[in-house]
């Protein structure tokens, strides 16, 4: 644990996948708390277990000190009759071949902890997850990532997310949950790996630092560089 000059411990983020039951209880409590009390697009109920997508999820959370949940994400597998946003892009159009594919879904950071920096978590909570979904995809050996962002909102990741490389399919479809426009984003991980390992800046090295933290399994090397990254302005959800 790292100690300030004041003498107390300094805050640090740990980023881990959802393991056990009082984990995805953490992610129920943050999609209450974010989508439900804070945006009004999910009731009091909501429940990641019984929405239909869970089956085929990996979810991962942020944690403060350990013990506090204040950022998730979920990343679904697709089935052949398609998922969310497969209602509205054929994803066999994104590759020659037959790719494995899986959607992000439910990005979300509590507000008080967004455009915060912490131990663990240099380029805040968002920067967490975009580094667990990029891990995630090499350790399971994923093709294609796809996202979808609302486009007319301002706390909208959209334009962090492109400059990361995803690109718009030119599709876009009507949310159910709020009604919200929501272009479709698609990036494949070879062509993400390849520009993080061309524009070496402080972003793309943090994505590939094995020694703070890793969500998956070692099969990414570590880089280094100086030049400025992309910005990682903390947003609410994806």
């Amino acid at each position: 644990m790292t100690i300030r000059q004041d003498g107390e411990a300094a805050e640090f983020v740990l980023t881990r996948r959802v393991n056990s039951a009082k984990d995805l209880e953490a992610v129920t409590s943050l999609w209450r708390s974010v989508y439900g009390s804070e945006f009004g697009w999910l009731s009091d109920d909501a429940n990641p277990v019984t929405d239909g997508f869970h089956e085929r999820s990996d979810y991962y959370v942020s944690w403060l000190n350990g013990l506090v949940p204040v950022g998730t994400m979920r990343i679904v597998r697709a089935q052949q009759m398609g998922f969310h946003i497969t209602d509205a892009v054929d994803v066999r159009s994104l590759s020659s071949r037959q790719p494995l594919v899986v959607e992000v879904q439910r990005l979300m950071v509590v507000g008080k902890f967004r455009d915060k920096r912490f131990a663990g978590a240099p380029f805040g909570i968002y920067g967490c997850m975009v580094k667990a979904c990029l891990h995630h995809a090499v350790a399971y050996g994923v093709d294609t990532i796809l996202a979808d962002c609302h486009r007319d909102m301002a706390i909208s990741p959209l334009k962090s997310m492109k400059q990361m490389g995803f690109r718009e399919t030119g599709d876009t479809y009507v949310d159910s949950m709020n009604g919200l426009v929501c272009v479709i984003l698609t990036i494949d991980t070879k062509a993400w790996l390849q520009k993080i390992y061309t524009n070496q800046n402080p972003f793309n090295q943090y994505l590939l630092d094995m020694n703070d933290w890793s969500p998956g399994f070692a099969q990414i090397s570590e880089q280094t560089g100086k030049r400025n990254g992309p910005s990682t302005k903390e947003r609410a959800h994806a």
